[in-house]
């Protein structure tokens, strides 16, 4: 299973996108519009998940208990080419630190950034294709 650990947006914050992309949609656009029930800010990409991971990381993100988070809306954009309309959130230390807990929470399970890649994106009728064009280790230095 592919997942991805997420919180969803409030309902204000919802509105506030919907009345925007409200605006912007046109018929023609060439835009797959997502619902706003999909709308999410990630926490952490996992990836390809095997069960025994799936297993490990349950109990440890129930172990998270943090007081509800503000999320405010910090700017709109497009990935033109891809075809992608984004929306920033202004990163506070409440949700910096929820990330950061996440993260730690899900290391034991295997999943650990053990380095970090330049990709290349390459755009076709078919969807995107990404080649790794060089890799970067984590090593503290």
């Amino acid at each position: 299973m592919r997942l991805f650990v997420a919180i969803p947006l409030s309902d204000a914050v919802a509105d506030e996108l919907t009345a925007i992309t409200a605006r912007l949609r046109s018929r023609g656009d060439g835009l797959r519009w997502q619902q706003p029930e999909s709308w999410h800010i990630t926490l952490q990409f996992l990836g390809s998940t095997s069960q025994q991971q799936y297993e490990c990381i349950l109990p440890r993100l129930r172990e998270l208990h943090l007081p509800p988070l503000p999320v405010r809306l910090e700017g709109l954009g497009f990935f033109d080419r891809a075809g992608v309309f984004l929306a920033t959130v202004k990163v506070s230390p409440a949700l910096l630190q929820l990330q950061q807990r996440v993260t730690a929470a899900t290391e034991p399970c295997g999943f650990v950034s053990d380095e970090f890649l330049l990709y290349e994106s390459f755009l076709s009728p078919a969807g995107s294709r990404y080649e790794v064009r060089a890799r970067f280790p984590l090593d503290g230095r």
